[in-house]
């Protein structure tokens, strides 16, 4: 897991709209099916049924739109569809006494077929114009640190980041066991791990 971060800095300067290569906006309503389909085609590697597009955009509602304060923001090309998305949340964190804001940022994505290698830079631009002291994410990729690093983004060392506690070893051995040999009886491994838990609970 990669942890990125980057200063703002000073002197912010608004970048030139370029209608020849699309433009930038914030999320809206009408985007999330476009979105959530673009998302399982470069994250999740399944079909587009109908069902998984229409869940994913209800998630995505909640996650960027319900809150009230929407900061995600998509990319649209010149012939008026969805070039790329960037997934960001508002974090307030304190350093010294010093109160910062701080862009969470999640899904960075570009459509290829439809992409000529705008909408990342785009998309990064426009986040950059606004009001964040402090831009993180985890899990970037390569591509996108290619994008990132140019704008001075740092790489940060991993410490506890994947560190899990698991509170029903038992069930979880159990869970882990049927997924790999879906013929073992349920009946017989799930008791045994709901046993083991209640045990190691006392």
């Amino acid at each position: 897991m990669d942890s990125v971060s980057a200063n703002a800095g000073s002197g912010k300067m608004p970048a030139p709209w370029v209608p020849d290569h699309g433009s930038v906006r914030p999320l809206a309503a009408e985007d999330l099916e476009r979105v959530a389909a673009l998302f399982l085609t470069k994250f999740r590697r399944r079909r587009l049924l109908d069902h998984a597009v229409a869940q994913t955009a209800d998630y995505m509602r909640k996650l960027y739109l319900d809150g009230g304060e929407n900061k995600a923001l998509v990319q649209i090309n010149p012939q008026g569809g969805l070039g790329g998305f960037m997934g960001v949340l508002k974090a307030r964190y304190e350093l010294n006494g010093t109160a910062l804001d701080a862009a969470i940022i999640g899904p960075f994505m570009t459509d290829s077929s439809t992409d000529h290698g705008w909408a990342g830079p785009q998309l990064l631009r426009a986040l950059h114009q606004g009001e964040f002291d402090l831009y993180l994410t985890d899990s970037a990729n390569r591509t996108s640190l290619a994008f990132a690093r140019p704008m001075k983004y740092q790489l940060l060392p991993v410490h506890c980041l994947e560190w899990t506690c698991v509170f029903q070893p038992g069930a979880m051995a159990a869970a882990l066991l049927q997924r790999k040999w879906p013929g073992l009886a349920r009946l017989a491994v799930g008791p045994c791990g709901r046993a083991f838990d209640a045990l190691a609970g006392r």
